[in-house]
């Protein structure tokens, strides 16, 4: 394995250090359950100078990339961690709140301009039309996993069918609201 020398390390380690901020700023939104982890930062600057240390410039990958991937993987990592606690990992209360209350997705306008907000609550008028054109049960999958936080074994168990149906329909359901909105699926 190849280690990179300490002066170039450090300087990878500066020059980057801003991913750092955008992957803790990104992760939280997207984690609501990471913000109350106070050593994120420390575990996003511990991978981005490991990083630095192995990166190796000889094998054609630019380091911008490479740590591009060992920061995802520690979001990950925290994530998968985190999951295992009893508590539902992205949940949102408020949206969960909202949802019973109305019976529909409503963003809370907590956060955010005004541009911002009328665009989160276009794509959950557009995802809620889609839902309602979908099979009851799936619907109720998927609503039950990401506005009440519910596991996808307990959706199972409520509605009485095997896991693997329970994940099949969600899984199909998410396939079917990014086809049609044009939003291309995620790399594996």
């Amino acid at each position: 394995m190849h280690k990179t020398d300490h002066s170039t390390a450090v300087e990878l380690y500066q020059s980057h250090s801003t991913l750092v901020d955008r992957f803790l700023i990104r992760s939280q939104r997207r984690f609501p359950k990471l913000r109350r982890m106070p050593t994120l930062r420390s575990h996003l600057e511990e991978a981005l100078w490991r990083s630095a240390n192995k990166f190796d410039p000889s094998r054609g990958t630019q380091f911008s990339t490479f740590v591009y991937h060992r920061l995802h993987g520690c979001i990950l990592d925290l994530v998968r961690k985190r999951c295992r606690s009893k508590e539902p990992f992205v949940r949102n209360p408020n949206l969960q709140m909202e949802y019973e209350r109305n019976g529909q997705i409503d963003s809370p306008a907590e956060q955010g301009c005004a541009e911002h907000r009328m665009d989160v609550r276009r794509t959950a008028d557009r995802i809620r039309k889609i839902l309602a054109t979908v099979e009851t049960t799936s619907g109720t999958i998927v609503t039950s996993h990401i506005i009440k936080g519910q596991s996808l074994r307990s959706i199972a168990r409520d509605l009485a069918l095997p896991y693997s149906e329970v994940r099949r329909r969600y899984q199909a359901v998410l396939t079917h609201i990014r086809h049609e909105m044009g939003v291309s699926p995620p790399h594996p």
